[in-house]
């Protein structure tokens, strides 16, 4: 399918590079960039990265910022709400330091109003 479609576009446009490149992009990836999972995956992101961040300096902007993300990943699916949980097993099995702990309910503070308004 692939070959295809790089096919038709280098028929359409004349220009080698344009087939190449469709050859080179699987064709499954792309109705999944056009979905809610494309929020999804942006903010999850986000979210794991400023908790992480949280964790490391204990500074309580990057939980609050990690809570924020962490509620847009929910407004985008379900899913992010996942996230919510596993980063309480994470400092679990990592024995975080106290003030981690109280960053994880600021971060689930902060993400609240989203799942509420869902």
């Amino acid at each position: 399918l692939p070959a295809i479609v790089g096919w038709l576009c280098f028929r359409l446009t004349g220009k080698r590079e344009i087939g190449t490149y469709f050859q080179l992009v699987p064709v499954h990836v792309i109705p999944v960039l056009m979905t809610t999972d494309t929020a999804m995956i942006l903010f999850s992101t986000l979210s794991f990265f400023c908790f992480d961040r949280g964790v490391r300096t204990l500074r309580w902007r990057w939980f609050a910022v990690a809570g924020l993300a962490l509620g847009a990943s929910f407004l985008g699916k379900y899913f992010g709400a996942f996230l919510a949980p596993a980063f309480g097993i994470a400092l679990a099995v990592t024995r975080a330091p106290r003030r981690a702990w109280l960053g994880w309910w600021c971060t689930l503070a902060f993400a609240l109003p989203a799942a509420l308004y869902h």
